[in-house]
């Protein structure tokens, strides 16, 4: 789940002469303003700037940008050359640029004339906006408080957007962007930030790509005090809103962030793309958002990202269209490789409507919850209709998750998944969700369809209604008496991963129509190459079917692992066993164990959560979690199995790389799972 430090609101450093600049003109500026018809300065220019500036590896910064031959070499440059002038044209040619953009309330563009910055139409090759190479330091074990990252780089994120109004960034790879210390600074792609000297209005995020923003860059760094052992604290984002302002003045407001494909990020305990705190009438559409390793789109409140609780919640959203693929804790370290995230995620945001998503492969496709304790309030007045949910390693959907929600409606969705779903607490009991006209299909014929009310106190957090259930075990009638049982399958057209309902008639108004959600995301983005989202969520889907690992064969092959006196057999060379096992099974040389973790007892007469004091006090036998398998080097990496002893009850993580190919354009992903149940035995 979510776990996020307040962002702070950086700036770069500026120069004595651009701090006398701002100085000099403080006199006659006015602080940042919402105000729809004017520039974030608060005064409208002469006349707007309707020009355009080109940018290109091959200019010069005293050029004056007004063509390819006089081009600016530095994107900052031609966004400092629109400074209070009320918005214009920055064209970047293709190329890389090494560098990071600052967009303050004085580059602010109006509502009739934004400030656009985007990508050269028409060029063979992208633009890159890259974070490599970071600064060179020959020690990153210092103690991460005293070294500061942010007075070498100038800011974290590769786009900083802050107070600022009227600004499009479009068609931008924006890559490559980490950290040598995870939780203290965490690496972004865009940040869009308000705080309490203004709002943001108008910020539209369009078409991008946006990869290998990583804030694990330099491993699993354990930290080791008095009295415990633990992980640092790791975060990132691909795409992130902070609405710290305090007011409906200095709000986040009308944020767009549609088209975007957001992948091959490492985001520790934070998210690919999230609205988080003071922020409003925001869009997420149409983004392809796959092979993260934490959620991948969340509506976040109560963090106290805004110190006014009443406006701490990102509200009056629209999640749509969106494509939502492998988003899974599975090979995250700062969860010790386990862990559950989601493909959408509301947690503790409110009236926001999540429609035409097609979500497959997370820890839970889909939640509603609420991760901070009163006095926040709960995630209320979501409406979840018209998605498709597929898989989950634990769940499909999961509502009412850690502290619960309320007022809620998820209705006309189509779920697919060994556990449809799962039912948490609510504080509300009086207020409760409402979970009507969905298709709810298990391949799992021992599948105990869970209860609609609280288990401690018998009342009812949930009301159900004429919901559609296929398989599973037989109680279900007695728990829901509103559900709608099949004798077949309900869905058309699984081979295919499309899920659509069958003809039967009394399947007319339950699950999701497809045909709406493919004309939701047939778009024509240049980041898409012209393909339908639908048409890679489909290919996606076949993909992964056909690569899956045999469990079964899994555990065999480690259960018969055996090592001897005179052969020593270590778990490193059981993972590289398996290693091999899995790159055979889908055919490439990539397939790999992430991760083993013993989820037993640590020693005799311990509990599970024990085995940091077991060895330190040499109470026998530990088994922790390990990091198996092949590095990018080829080497097999080493583990931190302590005794010979044999191992029941270890969890398997792993990760198995396939391709899928949608209109001549190859995507390449990563299937993540666990098996779990398995017996290994060894000598080390």
């Amino acid at each position: 789940m979510s776990i996020i430090q307040k962002k702070k609101s950086y700036k770069p450093i500026l120069s004595l002469l651009s701090l006398m600049l701002v100085f000099s003109m403080s006199l006659f500026m006015v602080g940042c303003s919402s105000d729809k018809d004017k520039s974030i300065t608060g005064a409208k220019p002469d006349k707007p700037v309707e020009g355009t500036v080109h940018v290109a590896t091959t200019g010069n910064d005293k050029n004056d940008g007004s063509t390819m031959k006089t081009a600016f070499l530095t994107v900052q440059r031609a966004i400092d050359f629109f400074e209070e002038k009320g918005g214009g044209i920055i064209l970047i040619h293709e190329g890389t640029y090494n560098e990071r953009l600052f967009i303050g309330n004085e580059h602010s563009g109006t509502q009739e004339n934004p400030l656009v910055i985007k990508a050269a139409p028409d060029e063979e090759n992208p633009v890159y906006l890259d974070g490599s190479p970071l600064p060179e330091e020959t020690d990153y074990s210092v103690n991460p408080e005293e070294y500061n990252f942010e007075e070498e780089v100038g800011q974290l994120e590769m786009i900083y957007i802050e107070c600022a109004n009227y600004i499009q960034v479009e068609g931008l790879e924006i890559c490559n962007n980490s950290t040598p210390h995870g939780g203290w600074e965490a690496p972004m792609g865009i940040l869009i930030a308000a705080n309490e000297d203004g709002g943001s209005t108008g910020v539209e995020i369009l078409n991008n790509k946006i990869y290998n923003i990583d804030g694990e860059s330099w491993g699993y760094r354990i930290y080791i005090d008095e009295d415990e052992e633990y992980v640092a604290d790791m975060n990132g984002h691909g795409i992130a809103a902070y609405g710290e302002g305090p007011s409906d003045e200095t709000v986040i407001d009308e944020l767009s962030i549609i088209g975007n494909e957001v992948y091959n990020n490492k985001t520790g305990q934070s998210e690919s793309v999230v609205v988080n705190g003071n922020v409003k009438n925001f869009k997420i559409k149409q983004n392809f958002i796959h092979d993260n390793n934490n959620i991948g789109i969340d509506v976040i409140g109560g963090e106290e990202t805004s110190e006014n609780m009443g406006l701490d919640c990102a509200r009056f959203g629209e999640v749509s269209g969106n494509v939502v693929i492998n988003n899974s804790a599975a090979s995250n370290q700062t969860y010790d490789f386990g862990g559950g995230c989601d493909g959408i995620y509301v947690d503790g945001g409110k009236d926001t409507y999540i429609t035409n998503n097609y979500v497959i492969g997370s820890d839970y496709c889909f939640e509603i919850g609420t991760e901070n304790e009163p006095p926040f309030p709960l995630a209320t007045g979501i409406v979840a209709t018209n998605n498709i949910l597929l898989g989950g390693d634990i769940s499909a959907m999961m509502l009412g998750g850690t502290e619960g929600a309320h007022s809620n409606i998820v209705e006309n969705n189509s779920i697919y998944s060994w556990s449809p779903y799962e039912l948490e607490r609510n504080r509300e009991k009086k207020l409760p969700n409402t979970i009507s006209k969905n298709i709810f299909v298990t391949p799992d014929p021992e599948f105990n369809w869970p209860l609609s009310s609280d288990k401690k106190s018998g009342k009812s957090s949930f009301l159900f209604g004429s919901n559609v259930y296929f398989g599973g075990t037989e109680p279900a009638p007695k728990k829901h008496k509103e559900l709608i049982l099949t004798e077949s399958n309900p869905f058309e057209n699984i081979d295919n991963g499309e899920f659509r309902r069958s003809s039967d008639s009394k399947l007319a108004d339950s699950g999701a129509d497809v045909d709406e959600i493919i004309r939701e995301m047939d778009v024509n983005g240049p980041q898409m190459n012209g393909a339908a989202l639908f048409e890679i969520a489909k290919a996606n889907y076949i993909a992964r079917e056909a690569i899956k690992p045999d469990a079964e064969k899994v555990k065999a092959a480690l259960m018969a692992a055996k090592g001897t006196a005179d052969v020593p057999l270590t778990l490193v060379q059981i993972g590289a066993s398996l290693t091999d096992y899995l790159a055979g099974q889908c055919g490439g040389p990539e397939g790999t164990v992430v991760g083993m973790k013993h989820i037993g007892e640590t020693y005799e007469g311990g509990e599970e959560g024990e085995a940091l004091n077991a060895i330190e006090e040499g109470k026998g036998k530990y088994f922790g979690m390990i990091q198996i398998g092949r590095g990018e080097d080829g080497k097999i990496l080493n583990d931190n199995i302590k005794t010979p002893q044999t191992l029941t009850n270890i969890r398997v993580y792993y990760k198995v790389p396939y391709t899928y190919t949608v209109e001549n354009f190859e995507y390449t992903s990563w299937l993540v799972g666990q098996i779990n149940d398995v017996c290994v035995e060894f000598v080390n």
